[in-house]
């Protein structure tokens, strides 16, 4: 069983809508592991004279969570707090 994010990006190159799409998995990739899919879902073209100067395309990237990506839960949570109470509490008592 696996648990996926996604996330949204724009990718951008003068010279193509693929190198766009690459220049954004690349950049994620610099930060984000594990990433297994890409959505293109919107493309944008910056027009200068009639043309298109530089291509901008919206990605939606998915990647696999890893157990230490997952949320805190309310249990954990609880369990951590309750614990700096007592180191707090501990080091208190040695001064």
């Amino acid at each position: 069983n696996h648990t996926y994010k996604k996330i949204e990006l724009v990718g951008t190159s003068p010279d193509s809508i693929e190198n766009a799409v690459q220049n954004a998995l690349q950049m994620a990739g610099e930060s984000i592991r594990n990433i297994r899919w890409v959505e293109v879902h919107e493309i944008r073209g910056q027009v200068v004279d009639a043309k298109v100067d530089h291509w901008q395309v919206g990605v939606k990237l998915g990647f696999t969570l890893e157990a230490s990506d997952a949320p805190e839960t309310l249990e954990e949570k609880y369990e951590r707090e309750k614990a700096e109470k007592e180191g707090t509490r501990a080091a208190s008592a040695e001064v």
